[in-house]
């Protein structure tokens, strides 16, 4: 239920730096940054967790709203919530490796059966180990999120796993991704993600691989002709408070932020799952030829990979059971 007059609040960079350049932020006001927009899968959640905030504390704890990046980039705002100065952010694991290398777990090709496998798995023993590893950075792990399968998009014709040979895929800078594309016979590129749109519409690269809410956003439709579901990673997400806020908090304090930020995963969740549907089919109404390739055949190519990495990942590994 939304309190009828208390409301979360999308702030500016000048009000953003106002706020901060004053006294310290009473606890009864969180700033929520994140660097995607207000309509995405973790502005939703960002919403729902500012909503529910307000509700279970009837009035006496809510938030301000930061999207698009407006208080900090992606790469800057995890350095504020260790400081204290952001309350709260929505970031990828990905985001967090310079802090927390043992996330890059989550980047192992073919991981998860699907959504229920992955949610199931990382809320348990894996979930609690990579949360305090995180917390020793100064973070607390709210709740764990997700963005959901990584896809591949290409603009030349793919039908099956030999046409990823030689394939100019652009990735982005993550070792395992690269060698999950070598292990395929793909050739991976770097390229930061705002000149991936350019590098595919110049043909520096044939391919790329993203979340279809990603590809939809952008409209890779325009610029590539294929799209091709190989579920080859599955993005792992984090709802992240500052261990600094969350440690000054009251015990009721911190049982309505933990109540909160369990809401905002479920309503995360299912969001991703919707509007990575809608984005697929999005897609293929824009003109996309939708194919699907062998993931078993995939995952056999790239089983090397987990070699490669079992000295660094191996405990994680056992207990997820795999």
């Amino acid at each position: 239920m939304k309190h009828p007059f208390l409301k979360p609040l999308a702030c500016s960079l000048p009000l953003a730096f106002s706020l901060m350049s004053g006294s310290v932020l009473a606890k009864d006001m969180l700033m929520v940054a994140y660097a995607d927009p207000e309509d995405s899968i973790f502005g939703k959640a960002a919403t729902a967790f500012s909503e529910k905030l307000t509700e279970v504390s009837g009035g006496a704890m809510n938030c301000m709203l930061f999207p698009n990046g407006t208080l900090g980039s992606i790469n800057e705002i995890p350095a504020m919530l260790q400081q204290g100065t952001c309350d709260v952010t929505l970031i990828v694991t990905s985001s967090l490796m310079d802090l927390c290398p043992e996330v890059g777990v989550f980047d192992l090709p073919f991981l998860f059966n699907g959504y229920e496998d992955a949610r199931t798995t990382i809320n348990g023993p894996v979930g609690e180990a990579l949360a305090s590893k995180i917390e020793e950075q100064s973070m607390h792990v709210g709740s764990w999120l997700t963005m959901g399968f990584r896809e591949t998009t290409s603009s030349k014709p793919i039908s099956s796993m030999a046409d990823l040979k030689g394939l100019k895929i652009r990735i982005q800078s993550n070792e395992v991704h690269q060698d999950i594309f070598n292990a395929l016979g793909a050739s991976p590129t770097v390229i930061s993600f705002s000149e991936l749109y350019t590098a595919m519409e110049q043909g520096t690269v044939d391919a790329q691989e993203n979340p279809y809410v990603n590809i939809y956003s952008n409209t890779y439709y325009e610029v590539q002709k294929y799209l091709v579901e190989t579920n080859h990673v599955f993005q792992v997400a984090t709802l992240l408070i500052s261990k600094q806020t969350y440690d000054e908090l009251t015990d009721e304090q911190k049982s309505w932020v933990d109540t909160a930020a369990a809401y905002a995963a479920d309503v995360e969740w299912q969001a991703t799952i919707e509007d990575n549907e809608k984005a697929k089919q999005g897609c293929i109404d824009a003109g996309m030829q939708f194919v699907t390739i062998d993931h078993n055949e995939m995952l056999n190519a790239t089983k090397g990979v987990y070699d490669k990495y079992a000295d660094r990942y191996g405990e994680l590994l056992k207990l997820m059971g795999k």
